[in-house]
């Protein structure tokens, strides 16, 4: 007989369901560290995801923090006007680029940029089409509204204070 085969056969029955709930019980650990080991993984994977979610939903409340009180340029109603002058340009069919680079070009700081942020806000824009709406922040908004070449265009315009879009 070679040794494992020796050994099992002068097991008693207690020895050998000693062994066996032993056996069990290291399984049961071991499956259940596995599942805990799953479960915080998915956690993490999903904290993460939500903070990514937020960044891009809630562009707004990043921009308040970012904002540097003593670099705004503009009153509160001029701002509001630029973002109405946004959504405008942005509302029905087509895209007025023209309209948008006007407002970013006025634009002195990254705080104002940041200001025109905070007071679009989320908006309603309105497609043309029927009653086809886009809501979003202005980031949102204007990935959805510009091609390719007029966000290099606008970027080109922004990255004069050191932002993009």
């Amino acid at each position: 007989m070679n040794g494992f085969t020796k050994f099992v056969s002068e097991l008693t029955f207690k020895q050998l369901l000693m062994y066996v709930i032993i056996l069990v019980i290291v399984v049961i650990f071991i499956l259940w560290a596995k599942g805990k080991i799953e479960d915080e993984i998915a956690e993490s994977k999903e904290k993460k995801k939500e903070e990514e979610r937020t960044k891009k939903i809630d562009p707004v409340l990043q921009a308040q923090k970012e904002i540097i009180t003593t670099d705004i340029s503009f009153s509160d109603s001029e701002y509001i006007q630029m973002a109405d002058a946004l959504q405008e340009a942005m509302n029905d069919i087509g895209t007025d680029t023209k309209k948008i680079k006007a407002v970013f070009q006025r634009l002195k700081t990254k705080s104002d940029f940041l200001k025109v942020v905070e007071f679009f806000g989320t908006r309603t824009i309105h497609s043309g089409w029927l009653w086809i709406t886009t809501t979003g922040t202005l980031y949102q908004l204007l990935e959805s509204e510009l091609n390719v070449n007029d966000k290099a265009e606008m970027n080109q315009i922004l990255r004069n204070i050191s932002v993009s879009i």
